[in-house]
C-alpha cells in the first residue's frame, strides 16, 4: 500500500476542529492546518503561521488527504543553499544586498 508522506494530528486552530498536516519523517515540520467546512467548499487548507485575522485558506479542495497533499505540494520547506543571516535573509533594510564582508561585521557584533 502506498504510504503518504504525511500525517495528520488532530487539533483546535483558528477556532477549528481539523488536522495538523505534519511530515511523516520528522514530525516537528508542519505545512498547514485542513478542516472540513461542512458547507458547498468541504475541506479547506491553510499554510502555516497565520496571523489571526490574515489566514490563507484554500477552499474546495474534495477530501482531507488531498487538502494535505496540496499543502506538502506547494508549501514544502525547501533549503536554498544560501547562508542565515542576522536579519533573516532580507537583506539591507533599504533593499540592497548586502555583501560578505558586511555580513560577517554584523555576526561580529
Amino acid at each position: 500500500m502506498f504510504e503518504l508522506p504525511i500525517v495528520f494530528v488532530r487539533c483546535i486552530r483558528y477556532d477549528k476542529v481539523g488536522y495538523d498536516v505534519r511530515d511523516r519523517k520528522n514530525p516537528e515540520v508542519s505545512y498547514g492546518f485542513v478542516w472540513d467546512h461542512r458547507g458547498a467548499s468541504k475541506w479547506v487548507a491553510t499554510y502555516p503561521d497565520a496571523r489571526r485575522g490574515h489566514e490563507r485558506h484554500i477552499p474546495g479542495l474534495a477530501n482531507r488527504t488531498m487538502a494535505g497533499l496540496f499543502l506538502y505540494r506547494y508549501n514544502k520547506p525547501v533549503p536554498t543553499g544560501r547562508p542565515e543571516t542576522a536579519d533573516g535573509g532580507r537583506g539591507a533594510a533599504d533593499g540592497r544586498k548586502q555583501s560578505p564582508e558586511s555580513l560577517k561585521k554584523n555576526e561580529e557584533q
